[in-house]
């Protein structure tokens, strides 16, 4: 539920946000929460991840709370050891981020990094608890603070200065708060707490080959914001990357698939294969056309936005792409997890990224942030085709690569009509329904199995209304 509520905050806010600060402001903006997110994943070392692996069954005896302390003192090191490293070079980092190197912008990204980090393992603490209500409220105060308190600054001052001194204020603020609140998660007795050189070598031989996989994945989405801030503006950043945040609508499909797949497929993967198959078919045709659905509606949509946003309508379309084709693969790579083939995830993910980097590149000096979109469309592409490729060996998902390629083709097509005719809105708009036609021909019986589910959960809610009218 947080994460649906998370993407609603994000999608809502938006207009606001482009209304009040200027593209410019924005790219900077942006580029100090992605610079935040890479600091929050090197600093913790894949221990969040070893946190919620050994959790349940301890480290030699080791309780979870005893592996936390573990991890909340192995990060607030690297932290403190990271600091020492960097603030010989703290006014070229600050300028590299925001464009300026003022000092206190540097000790802004290191307490932020920090708290960031500190308040990942304290959510994921609640997470193992199954504690949903807390876990949900603390996921939501987070995205207030990096997301919403952007325009209580903007009462005073327009520029990113403020939002980020803000930004810094108040995740460190919420980290204290969560400090004192979940003080049970970790250890509180010095005596229970006695360093244990084979718990702690357990700790860092799980956690520490998860690095490079985040630390790729991070860059994955990542790479187009920064190759955008050092071969064209800010501006430019600011633009592209708040249409990326209205793309990232498309996730709110994937967020509800992915609260029950893995689940479903680990408990039925060797008595349900047909069932699997057609959950695939289903998740295609429901994002390539919710993807063209946005489309259909991006003039509306771009109304929301400011005037100096609204550039980015010629590539928007591009930007739906990767998530489209990250979460087909869920369901096509199904085989990698099953076979406990796990080390393969950095085959995809790299692939993808080198992808993504080399288009980038090439493109971006050529068509500026047209062609970011593009190296994304792409390198999602990449993803999805080797992760099934990979998946596919070790479990047989898809039942007809035919249908499914041509599902891709056409949300392509519809990127490219979108393209050529982001101003012509009846051209644009007749194609893509003739597209989403075609779509739907092609996937009638999941349309129909679709529509039939739809029209009896209507038939169900109005029956509940009836009958609480009767009752009154």
């Amino acid at each position: 539920m947080s994460t649906w509520v998370g993407f609603a905050i994000s999608f809502f806010t938006i207009p606001i946000i482009t209304r009040i600060f200027d593209p410019d402001t924005m790219g900077k903006i942006n580029m100090y929460t992605t610079i935040v997110n890479l600091g929050m994943t090197i600093v913790l070392c894949g221990l969040d991840q070893t946190y919620t692996r050994f959790y349940y069954e301890g480290i030699h005896g080791k309780s979870s709370r005893v592996i936390f302390s573990y991890a909340l003192i192995a990060t607030t090191f690297v932290s403190a050891v990271a600091i020492l490293i960097a603030f010989p070079f703290r006014e070229r980092l600050a300028y590299e981020v925001v464009g300026e190197g003022k000092e206190i912008i540097f000790w802004c990204l290191a307490v932020s990094i920090y708290a960031m980090a500190i308040l990942r393992l304290y959510n994921l603490n609640y997470r193992m608890r199954q504690d949903c209500i807390r876990f949900s409220i603390q996921s939501l105060l987070i995205v207030m603070c990096t997301k919403v308190a952007y325009i209580v600054c903007a009462g005073w001052d327009t520029t990113y200065y403020s939002a980020v001194l803000l930004n810094s204020g108040l995740v460190v603020l919420l980290m204290a708060v969560y400090w004192f609140i979940q003080k049970d998660a970790r250890v509180s007795s010095g005596k229970e707490l006695v360093y244990d050189k084979e718990t702690v070598r357990v700790m860092l031989k799980f956690g520490l080959p998860l690095m490079p996989a985040s630390i790729i994945a991070w860059l994955n989405t990542s790479i187009s914001n920064l190759l955008i801030k050092e071969q064209l503006t800010f501006t430019a950043l600011g633009v592209y990357s708040s249409a990326l945040s209205i793309a990232s609508l498309i996730n709110l499909i994937q967020a509800g698939f992915n609260m029950y797949w893995t689940a479903f497929v680990y408990e039925n993967y060797k008595k349900e294969q047909k069932r699997i198959s057609a959950v695939h078919n289903y998740i295609t045709y429901v994002m390539v056309l919710f993807g063209m659905g946005i489309l259909l509606f991006q003039d509306i949509i771009f109304l929301l936005l400011g005037e100096s946003y609204r550039s980015s309508k010629s590539f928007f379309a591009f930007l739906l792409m990767a998530p489209i084709c990250y979460t087909i693969s869920e369901s096509t790579g199904v085989g990698i997890a099953i076979a406990k083939k796990t080390q393969l995830n950095i085959v995809f993910i790299l692939g993808s990224l080198i992808v993504n980097v080399a288009g980038c590149y090439v493109l971006i000096p050529r068509y500026g942030s047209m062609g970011a979109a593009i190296a994304s469309a792409a390198a999602g592409l990449v993803y999805l085709v080797i992760r099934s490729v990979l998946g596919e060996k070790y479990y047989k998902c898809v039942n007809s690569y035919k249908k499914s390629v041509t599902a891709l083709i056409l949300m392509l097509a519809a990127c490219i009509v979108n393209m050529f005719f982001s101003e012509s809105s009846w051209v644009r708009i007749g194609s893509i329904v003739l597209l989403m036609i075609v779509l739907t021909l092609l996937y009638v019986k999941e349309f129909i199995k679709l529509f039939k589910l739809a029209a009896g959960i209507l038939q169900d809610i109005g029956g509940h209304l009836r009958t609480f009218r009767d009752k009154r």
